[in-house]
């Protein structure tokens, strides 16, 4: 049974690749066409013909989803290569999907994600002053955030670790990861 619908979801998700193929081949400038298929190809494992859909598409709709859509690609390449122009990129995207976002109600819940997203990517480079620097901005501005616990902890950490490095101010970055430590605690009861 489980072999037939395994088949039976191969030949669904083919027939929707083979849709938005044709609407892609119909115009080849069809945003939700270059959207779709990008996705599919993403998840196919295909990330190079997925990024080569979502850079054609920021060239004619630039977008919040489109940016964010090949960040995640990016970030997807990074892993299979380990190259950090990947990353520079994937950070290169998201900023760019910032400034192409519609403002609107949704986007107070959108905004703090891509932020949390760059963050994550600064620290996935090493550059922990500059994830510091956009989580602080969360914690300002976005204490609704559905990650704000988790974004006081990656703080806690990171600060934790900077006081470590030759020069750092060491005493008022462990004094800090104390006081948040102690709020993430009570928050947690």
């Amino acid at each position: 049974m489980r072999k037939y619908k395994k088949l039976w979801h191969k030949a669904i998700n083919q027939t929707i690749k083979s849709y938005w193929e044709a609407k892609l081949f119909e115009n080849e400038n069809d945003e939700k066409a270059l959207l779709r298929l990008s996705k599919i190809y993403h998840a196919e494992q295909q990330i190079e013909e997925s990024i080569s859909l979502l850079e054609r598409c920021s060239e004619v709709f630039p977008s919040e989803k489109c940016y964010r859509l090949m960040s995640e690609s990016y970030v997807a390449m990074y892993s299979r290569s380990k190259d950090v122009l990947w990353l520079e990129k994937a950070i290169d995207s998201l900023q760019s999907g910032v400034t192409h976002m519609e403002l609107g109600f949704f986007s107070i819940i959108t905004f703090p994600k891509i932020l949390h997203e760059i963050g994550s990517l600064y620290e996935s480079f090493g550059a922990f002053e500059g994830a510091l620097d956009v989580y602080g901005r969360i914690v300002e501005h976005f204490s609704t955030y559905s990650k704000f616990s988790l974004v006081l902890y990656k703080q806690s950490v990171i600060m934790l670790h900077l006081s470590k490095k030759r020069g750092a101010p060491s005493e008022d970055l462990v004094k800090r990861t104390i006081v948040l430590a102690s709020f993430l605690l009570e928050v947690s009861e």
